[in-house]
């Protein structure tokens, strides 16, 4: 549960997984690495390795999944970058969703991520630039069919 103006910690979130997701690597890995690896929830990512693997995979699928990462006994996550392809794909945001985790079935987070998927995208399309309108192509992440 998040409050209002409250900073969440980037490596036991979905969201802040999706937005490290955005930067190099090493930038990635430097920021976590500086803001801490704090544990949350027993199985919260601590170690710099642990960390690399999962945002390859996030990379790899397109998306993110915390389950218990952040808050023991808590909800699942799912979140997808918002990448504006006229800005290069700079990233400006997340768009995720949450529930307690005996409501998300592993085939309901798979609807999640594709539902934040092609949210996000829709985000991206409509971003409020004064910068030429381009189309928007929308490939669907690994895994989410």
């Amino acid at each position: 549960m998040s409050v209002i103006g409250q900073t969440l910690p980037l490596h036991a979130t979905a969201s802040g997984k999706a937005y490290l997701t955005s930067l190099p690597e090493v930038a990635a890995l430097m920021l976590a690495a500086r803001r801490g690896l704090t544990p949350l929830g027993r199985i919260t990512l601590t170690s710099l390795d642990s960390l690399r693997k999962e945002l390859l995979r996030v990379r790899r699928q397109g998306y993110a999944i915390v389950e218990e990462e952040f808050v023991e006994g808590g909800g699942a996550v799912v979140a997808a970058a918002i990448s504006v392809p006229r800005l290069e794909g700079r990233v400006v945001g997340a768009i995720g969703v949450s529930g307690p985790e005996f409501r998300l079935s592993t085939p309901r987070k798979r609807e999640a991520a594709r539902m934040v998927f092609v949210g996000a995208a829709r985000v991206a399309e409509i971003w409020p630039l004064d910068i030429e309108d381009r189309p928007v192509s929308v490939a669907s992440p690994e895994g989410v069919r």
